[in-house]
């Protein structure tokens, strides 16, 4: 948070209280709905600052070896276990958190405070893990997360995932190819008999309550980001990917729907029943 600050105030201009208020001031002025990266970003906006940077390459799980510090990486959500226990009088709790990739597998372990980090996590997640460091158990890797680290959710199990967008920038057309879907400029050279067909592209900047991030709509989706209203939060289906010609991270939606207050409740709690189910197993 210190360094936006900075960052945005050497840009600007501003001394650090003045970006400080600002920020905060954006934050309630839309209701506590965004993260502080998002009303961040908005301010940085409005005073012409570009904060969004390039991704960071993201290690695999093969490659995690112990003594790591600053990990970062993506992977699913495979099993969550969670305890709790007493200690010399005082309460504590650890929740464990088995991630996978295409790599291989690995353990997450949050103790106490740190458990919060994940109580929105949910068994076939995608997630974003940032700031960990790892050390051997049993002679195996392990990771744990660092007093700055964080683990996002990218995507639900479903593919939604509930977003504000918090910035659209002008919409674009482009022309493709309606045989083999190639971009163009005009006729297509392996189908020159087929007229091009023209669609739409939006980019916008999205928020899940944790970081902002570039988000981008194509055809009937990039007609519905339209019409949302800005910081409204939505589901939206999609995966992140990198931008072959910018190297940025984004994440590209391809369907959008209003979010239904009592059908996440029910995930939720069928989570939290999950788990409960899952540790009296494991006991």
């Amino acid at each position: 948070m210190e360094d936006v600050i900075k960052i945005i105030s050497e840009k600007s201009g501003l001394s650090q209280e003045e970006v400080r208020k600002m920020i905060n001031d954006k934050i309630t002025e839309l209701s506590n709905l965004i993260s502080f990266d998002g009303a961040a970003y908005i301010v940085a906006k409005e005073l012409g600052i570009e904060l969004l940077e390039k991704s960071e390459h993201k290690l695999r799980i093969k490659n995690v070896l112990p003594g790591m510090r600053n990990v970062s990486l993506q992977a699913k959500v495979t099993g969550i276990y969670e305890r709790e226990f007493e200690r010399d009088g005082k309460k504590g709790r650890f929740v464990s958190i088995f991630l996978e990739d295409e790599t291989g597998r690995i353990r997450l372990v949050l103790w106490n405070d740190q458990a919060e980090k994940a109580v929105h996590v949910r068994r076939g997640d995608t997630v974003s893990l940032e700031g960990a460091f790892s050390v051997e158990n049993n002679g195996v890797p392990e990771l744990r997360l660092s007093g700055k680290g964080s683990i996002t959710v990218l995507s639900r199990a479903d593919g939604y995932v509930r977003l504000s967008i918090m910035h659209r920038f002008e919409p674009k057309t482009f022309f493709l190819c309606p045989e083999c879907g190639s971009s163009l400029k005009d006729k297509c050279e392996n189908h020159p008999d087929l007229d091009p067909v023209e669609r739409k592209m939006v980019t916008c900047i999205l928020d899940d309550g944790t970081r902002c991030f570039r988000g981008v709509f194509f055809g009937h989706a990039a007609d519905r980001v339209i019409e949302i209203p800005l910081a409204k939060e939505v589901m939206v289906l999609g995966q992140f990917r990198t931008n072959k010609f910018t190297g940025e991270e984004e994440f590209v939606g391809t369907d959008i729907r209003e979010v239904d207050v009592k059908s996440e409740i029910k995930k939720l709690i069928d989570e939290l029943s999950s788990r409960v189910d899952e540790n009296n197993v494991f006991a």
